[in-house]
């Protein structure tokens, strides 16, 4: 396999260790990294009012490369908080939020939000989160450039970098919903600031084009695909190729959903993956053009009830001994809701969601 830039053959970007990411954790980056793409586009979504948003807020920003370090510590907060039955981004008798996430990561800016009661990623991401100011600044910061997430139960926490990490093609990738039925959504970002000339995924040995489904042709965007589940296993990675270099996610082996032998059974992952016949794809998927027509990925379904919360914090330290202290903490949103579905709000199928505050 040929990556798309040589200093970026190191090995295993994307790939699961010790079950991070797990399958809601990467869905937490997903949805993530499309409202980076493209804020606009989640308008009718928003249990808030998109006139609120800063100018800043608004403007699409590249999406963010995933961080094993910052999952570390994004992860072991939301298991202490779970364990604990604690809300703070404090560790309960310390240590504190920076002081844990310095010891993690090694980067010139981080940040945190932490949720609490959500039914679903994308009730955090889009309807919690997006709708706080201090959340949404973090999500929709220009000075980050990489994300861990973890998830715990109940408890959702992102950490923000500003790593200046070697720049990947593709960020993020996903199926949807994590436990398919007859159909499954594959999606993936593009993150690099040219056009791709393809983007795929390999499913069980066999490519499948991509549509571009949000964003800017000539850049960053989000590509999806809706196949039938053919049952048994499937192991799957995506592939995206510009001037004639092709670079996957994850980097080495495949993320995995139904009866698999898996290496890593947390994050559904195995250490391969299968080859394609680069002559004859199965299908051929275009870019719409204006990325309106194409089917985008459907969320997990989230019936549960409850009210979420969620805590923010930011800042920018050159120097991680120094405990700098952040903003205070803004509050976050209050909601209950149903899983979002690109596919509804792309081409007018938005089902109804019920909100609160």
């Amino acid at each position: 396999m040929v990556f798309l830039l040589s200093s970026l053959a190191l090995g295993g970007y994307g790939d699961a260790i010790d079950g991070r990411p797990s399958h809601v954790e990467r869905e937490v980056h997903f949805w993530t990294n499309m409202v980076r793409i493209d804020p606009s586009a989640f308008q009718g979504d928003y249990p808030c009012s998109f006139n609120s948003f800063a100018s800043s807020e608004k403007t699409p920003k590249q999406p963010l490369q995933w961080n094993h370090d910052l999952g570390e510590a994004a992860r072991v907060h939301s298991d202490d908080m779970n364990a604990r039955d604690y809300f703070d981004h404090d560790t309960l008798g310390g240590p504190t939020f920076s002081q844990r996430v310095w010891s993690y990561y090694s980067g010139g800016a981080i940040g945190e939000n932490i949720a609490l009661g959500y039914g679903s990623a994308w009730d955090a991401v889009i309807e919690g989160w997006m709708c706080s100011s201090g959340h949404r600044s973090n999500i929709m910061s220009s000075s980050f450039d990489e994300l861990g997430t973890g998830v715990s139960g109940p408890y959702y926490t992102q950490d923000f970098g500003g790593g200046n990490p070697p720049r990947r093609a593709l960020a993020m990738g996903i199926h949807l919903p994590e436990d398919p039925g007859a159909e499954v959504d594959y999606a993936v970002d593009w993150i690099m600031t040219e056009a791709p000339s393809a983007v795929y995924v390999v499913v069980n040995g066999e490519r499948h084009d991509l549509d571009r489904f949000i964003g800017d042709a000539g850049g960053w965007s989000g590509w999806s695909a809706r196949l039938p589940v053919s049952g048994g296993c499937t192991e799957y990675y995506f592939v995206g190729e510009a001037a004639g270099l092709m670079h996957t996610f994850p980097e080495e082996g495949s993320y995995t959903f139904g009866s698999c032998a898996n290496d890593d059974a947390e994050a559904g992952w195995v250490a391969r993956q299968l080859d394609w016949d680069e002559e004859e794809p199965p299908d051929a998927g275009t870019d719409t053009g204006d990325g309106t027509d194409s089917a985008g990925p459907t969320g997990d379904a989230g019936e549960d009830e409850g009210t979420g919360t969620a805590e923010d914090d930011t800042w920018a330290d050159t120097e991680p001994e120094e405990d700098v202290p952040p903003p205070a903490a803004s509050g976050g949103c209050s909601t209950a809701g149903s899983a979002g579905s690109l596919l509804g709000l792309l081409v007018g199928m938005v089902g109804a969601r019920r909100r609160g505050r």
